[in-house]
């Protein structure tokens, strides 16, 4: 009897922590509609954003982020509480409102980690992207054991203001 007892505790546990990792995704706030009517489109403005990203790694070695989507999303209330739950929060949110992205663009970065957005109306912005690579790893008689992912997300929160060119630099070392 004992034995049932403590099998029925241990598949409890276990289907309480499985229960657990499927977690329901994060709403996101009402999506506001007065907010957005009074945003320019993203492609309308006067100014550029030129930059290039990179990471250091932890033996000083450069690692250019190239090939990688680089995104330019305006700051409202919605981006926002999206920005906070899911991007630094890593929270899974249900599908959003596809009226915000009006005011969302991306590219892609060149050769040399370098990326360009044009044509950027005046606001705030997140200006970010996520970057990873993998390096083998060695025991000590010199053989791949395996890899190790490094890197993550660069991102900053930017202001552009009238008809100007702005040149920033994504990196992990502040």
């Amino acid at each position: 009897m004992k034995r049932i007892i403590c099998w029925v505790a241990l598949l409890f546990l276990i289907t309480d922590t499985t229960a657990q990792k499927r977690k329901k995704p994060v709403d996101h706030i009402p999506f506001p509609t007065a907010e957005y009517d009074t945003l320019p489109a993203i492609n309308t403005g006067q100014s550029s954003i030129k930059g290039e990203a990179f990471f250091v790694s932890s033996w000083a070695q450069v690692r250019k982020a190239v090939g990688t989507n680089v995104y330019l999303f305006r700051v409202t209330s919605y981006t926002k509480h999206w920005f906070d739950v899911s991007v630094l929060g890593n929270k899974n949110m249900t599908a959003g409102d596809d009226r915000q992205k009006k005011c969302n663009i991306y590219t892609t970065s060149n050769s040399e980690g370098k990326f360009e957005f044009n044509q950027v109306p005046h606001g705030n912005y997140y200006l970010f992207l996520w970057f990873y690579w993998d390096e083998p790893q060695y025991n000590v008689y010199g053989r791949i054991t395996g890899t190790k992912r490094f890197g993550g997300l660069l991102y900053k929160v930017i202001t552009v203001d009238g008809s100007s060119a702005y040149n920033y630099v994504l990196t992990n070392q502040q």
